[in-house]
């Protein structure tokens, strides 16, 4: 019976219970619309849609810097303990503890300036610690500002902030699975570049959309798979291996090139070294949690889809979503026992990570209903790698710079053409 009310509520609701993961069928009613649109309209909705795209890997950018930044802040305390009389560093100039979340700078065995080599080691827990505590903050950061934004959006519409009676509970679980998913995400961004945050969670969401859809989970319309997905999902793995493979070696290179190499910095030399080989041995660990990354925003929307049908409106359960994030972040930082410290200069566009996450979440709600859920989706998708190959080409907010090569160009396009494939036919 829930599952025949799901699908009685879709006409009304096009990206119920199906946005991102059920995909509507390609002879739809809102698809149909496509034919109808006047071209003007249809030109201006999919660049609209396109920008929207866009946001979600320069958030996630963002989002990267601001944690990095908590990060200095919580590590700052602590350097006197590296040596009397030694001066203070703290990650260095765009040192490695800026690119790396998990401290790797500080957790190596070589020596420091005071000549103490067994130091560093004693501060690992810490400095993990910290890591994750600012990951932690500059989500809730996040999804602070985006809740703000979306509370605005909702009562300037006058949308509804009812729940249907008898909502399964698991529904309300999307804020849980979101926030978990931007914390990873930040913490991995720094290893996978911009392009990969976008790309390897692909691997995850169709793997999870896969067996949603056959299974019917969450509540969701049944679709079993065909040739054509098939050929999709290969296609998909095919291009997300010609753009990951390219650029990690590119990355890598231009660590160790940039390291230290004058006399007395020699040390720092060997440690970037020894990193670089320990990135390159574990980089099928990033490749894993990436598409962890992708499991669960696969879940989370399918379970936003569900309460979106019991609201009524995909900004309403935006909102509800995005305060159970905000809440469970909050919860999880008192856990952490971390209080946020006073942040040196730094960029003011760091703090729009969380308006740019509510853009996506209303530029996608409000372009499925005129062009399609699915449609709309490979649109965002298009802007969404379009925007992560800048980042990582030009190296912008303060990432690393990995040129945009044939291998990457050809993988976005197989990218995009697979996952058309896997959703409309």
């Amino acid at each position: 019976m829930a599952r025949s009310g799901v699908a009685l509520g879709y006409p009304r609701s096009p990206t119920a219970g199906r946005a991102f993961l059920v995909r509507p069928e390609i002879r739809s009613p809102e698809t149909a619309r496509l034919t109808r649109k006047d071209p003007e309209a249809m030109i201006a909705i999919i660049i609209f849609t396109i920008a929207a795209g866009c946001a979600l890997p320069v958030q996630t950018a963002m989002n990267s810097r601001l944690r990095a930044a908590f990060s200095r802040a919580d590590r700052a305390p602590a350097t006197p303990h590296v040596g009397a009389g030694a001066p203070a560093q703290v990650g260095g100039p765009t040192s490695p503890g800026e690119s790396t979340p998990s401290g790797a700078a500080v957790l190596s065995d070589a020596p420091t300036r005071s000549g103490q080599v067994g130091e560093p080691s004693a501060r690992r827990p810490s400095t993990r610690r910290t890591a994750l505590q600012a990951a932690v903050g500059a989500a809730l950061v996040a999804f602070i500002i985006g809740s703000l934004t979306l509370a605005l959006i909702a009562l300037a519409r006058g949308l509804p902030l009812t729940v249907a009676p008898h909502t399964p509970l698991w529904a309300f679980s999307g804020g849980l699975l979101g926030a978990t998913a931007l914390v990873a995400l930040i913490l991995l961004f720094p290893h996978i570049g911009a392009t990969g945050s976008v790309i390897l969670p692909l691997i995850g969401k169709i793997a999870a959309g896969v067996l949603i859809d056959s299974q019917g989970w969450f509540e969701s319309l049944v679709r079993t798979m065909s040739l054509p997905r098939l050929l999709g999902v290969i296609a998909v793995l095919l291009g997300i291996y010609l753009a990951i493979a390219a650029p990690a070696g590119g990355r890598r290179r231009s660590e160790t090139a940039s390291a230290p190499t004058r006399g007395a910095e020699s040390a720092h030399t060997r440690e970037a070294t020894a990193r670089t080989r320990t990135r390159s041995a574990i980089a099928p660990v990033y490749l894993l949690l990436g598409a962890g990354v992708g499991v669960l925003s696969a879940v989370q929307t399918a379970v936003n889809g569900r309460l979106t049908v019991a609201m009524g409106s995909s900004i309403s359960s935006g909102l509800i979503s995005y305060s159970t994030s905000t809440v469970f972040l909050l919860l999880l930082l008192i856990a952490l026992r971390w209080r946020p410290r006073r942040i040196a200069l730094a960029p003011w566009w760091m703090w729009l990570g969380g308006p740019l996450g509510a853009a996506f979440v209303v530029g996608l709600a409000s372009a499925a209903p005129e062009i399609g859920t699915g449609p709309a989706i490979l649109v965002a998708l298009c802007g969404q790698i379009t925007a992560s190959a800048a980042i990582d080409h030009f190296g912008w907010f303060g990432t690393h710079s990995s040129p945009l090569t044939a291998e990457k160009l050809c993988g976005a396009v197989l990218v995009a053409a697979g996952m058309w494939a896997y959703s409309l036919l």
